[in-house]
């Protein structure tokens, strides 16, 4: 009697065990399966791609009308202008406020003065846009890698992380203006009303105190990279994205490529991270670039 009763008691666990294990095995299978591709122009998923770089070419009439709606040149333009019509009408300056003091006459040979030296910084920065401008125009031969992550798995991928390693010997961009102009070391002449505006405020004027309330700074972040940084052995690429449903794709924004003028393949590793999924997944994408003729 006693050994059937254990038995019983026995059997009840092992029956309670196998539904355990049951679950367990179940629970296990609904696991994230992460894969990288490349998107072509239509959006197919791709792990090997052809792609022809966009040649970027403008007139140098094109260029120079880019160059004048640029910001800083317009309202030189305006400055000339305006300081032209004061020396051609033969007048003097005077500065004024609204208390009725009055600054110094600033007579007609130091604005003379001022416009030759404004002139020859105008025309000194409109040589170096336009140069810089026919220098992107003749290199910019760029590619765009559109990265999607696809979850086929049957369950969410949280906090996903991937990385993507490229050759140093290439060029990469987060940006589509891949060529940083050189440093403009001009400096604006200074313009000598200013200064007479400066020496009235604080020679002729007692300014009391004004205390301003602090305006939080806001850092801009970019949500899901990409973000670019430079090691010994590759260029890496890190993206990111907080959850990625079972069966979706999630589209990233672009890596732009500067390929050499000639043929190449290139083989892009990359590997996987998620929180809810032990181990990394890894592989390979491959890239053949075909410049035009």
């Amino acid at each position: 009697m006693q050994r059937r009763k254990f038995k019983s008691i026995i059997d009840k666990f092992e029956s309670k065990i196998e539904r355990l294990e049951e679950r367990i095995e179940e629970q296990n299978s609904l696991q994230p399966d992460l894969k990288l591709y490349i998107a072509d122009e239509k959006n197919n998923l791709n792990d090997e791609i052809e792609i022809h770089p966009v040649f970027i070419k403008k007139t140098r009439k094109e260029y120079l009308s880019e160059v004048l709606k640029e910001g800083g040149i317009r309202e030189l333009e305006k400055e000339l202008k305006e300081l032209r019509k004061k020396i051609e009408s033969g007048k003097h300056v005077v500065l004024s406020i609204s208390n009725g003091l009055k600054g110094k006459l600033l007579e007609v040979d130091k604005l003379e003065s001022y416009e030759k030296k404004l002139t020859e910084y105008f025309e000194k920065l409109k040589k170096y846009r336009v140069s810089y401008r026919e220098y992107q125009s003749l290199y910019a031969n760029v590619v765009s890698l559109n990265f999607v992550l696809f979850n086929e798995g049957n369950f969410l991928a949280e906090g996903v992380k991937f990385y993507i390693y490229f050759s140093p010997r290439l060029k990469l961009s987060n940006e589509l203006n891949f060529f940083k102009p050189p440093e403009f070391y001009e400096k604006k002449p200074k313009d000598p009303r200013l200064s007479s505006i400066s020496d009235l405020f604080t020679s002729k004027l007692s300014m009391p105190g004004i205390s301003l309330p602090s305006i939080p700074q806001i850092t801009p972040k970019t949500y899901g990279g990409p973000y670019i940084s430079k090691r010994s052995r590759s260029i890496q690429v890190m993206y990111w994205t907080d959850k990625l449903l079972h069966r979706h794709t999630h589209n990233f924004d672009p890596v732009y490529l500067l390929p050499p003028d000639k043929e190449i393949d290139i083989d892009i590793k990359y590997s996987i991270y998620a929180e809810n999924v032990a181990g990394t997944s890894e592989g390979t994408l491959r890239l053949k670039i075909i410049p035009k003729k």
